[in-house]
């Protein structure tokens, strides 16, 4: 009788875990999808301010996704090292500690070209990823578009959780700006009510059709139900400029104007 009563608790027991991981799994699909196993990394980094790998997490300052995009050429978002609204020379940016985080590898890296109104900024560094390929293709609304990254927790924190999610194009807007300049952008909306899946430290993450290229990358969000993306269009543009600049690191800070 006192084993058939063991045996009763523990299969109440195993029949409330199960049921608590169901309730979970429906309301908080995003933190289930923390545990699952996920597709290959390759090409994804974290992206720090202020941490030399020499000096390791301790000097961090700010983190955010950074993805491999050419030839020892990384892409990340411009608002890493700097702030909206604040002036910054080529010193500056030259003086900046950034490095490359994936699991226990750490590269050191350098900025070559930032365009700040569009929030975009490369990197070089000695990375031996294969590049992942950007579309000159803006996503069309309606379209589904995929979420690979890291969720950047706070400086000096080493467990970034790495989240696959998709979201709905939707409100995609294309302005040519007066110096020749293309200024696209789109919003990506949660599939699924209430998911919170654009939460802070996200920024940088690429948003992937389903070719697996890029699309866009992400630049700010609601941190609720959706986020905002610049387009491939204009990720490549930047690219590009990098290539014809005269100067390490090429800087646009010029809003875009004019145009229609």
């Amino acid at each position: 009788m006192r084993k058939f009563a063991g045996l009763k608790g523990r299969t109440l027991l195993a029949a409330l875990v199960i049921s608590s991981a169901a309730i979970v799994g429906c309301f908080y699909p995003h933190f289930i999808s923390r545990f699952l196993p996920k597709g290959p990394q390759a090409g994804l980094y974290v992206a720090h301010e202020g941490a030399p790998c020499k000096k390791g997490i301790d000097a961090e300052k700010s983190g955010g996704n950074a993805y491999v995009v050419g030839p020892n050429l990384v892409m990340t978002v411009a608002h890493l090292v700097w702030e909206q609204g604040k002036s910054m020379t080529a010193v500056e940016l030259v003086k900046k500690n950034l490095t490359l985080r994936r699991g226990g590898l750490c590269v050191n890296a350098a900025i070559i070209a930032v365009d700040r109104p569009r929030d975009i900024m490369f990197l070089a560094a000695f990375v031996e990823d294969d590049p992942i390929q950007i579309s000159d293709e803006t996503p069309l609304p309606g379209q589904i578009v995929t979420s690979r990254g890291f969720e950047y927790i706070e400086p000096g924190i080493v467990n970034w959780r790495f989240l696959v999610h998709s979201g709905v194009v939707k409100n995609v807007t294309a302005k040519l700006c007066k110096d020749g300049r293309t200024l696209t952008n789109f919003e990506i909306h949660e599939r699924k009510p209430s998911e919170g899946i654009f939460r802070g430290g996200t920024s940088g993450s690429a948003f992937f059709d389903s070719e697996g290229r890029i699309v866009g990358m992400l630049t700010r969000s609601n941190r609720v139900t959706f986020a905002v993306a610049v387009g491939g269009r204009s990720l490549k543009e930047v690219l590009n400029a990098s290539f014809d600049c005269l100067t390490i690191p090429c800087i646009i800070a010029n809003p875009c104007t004019g145009g229609d």
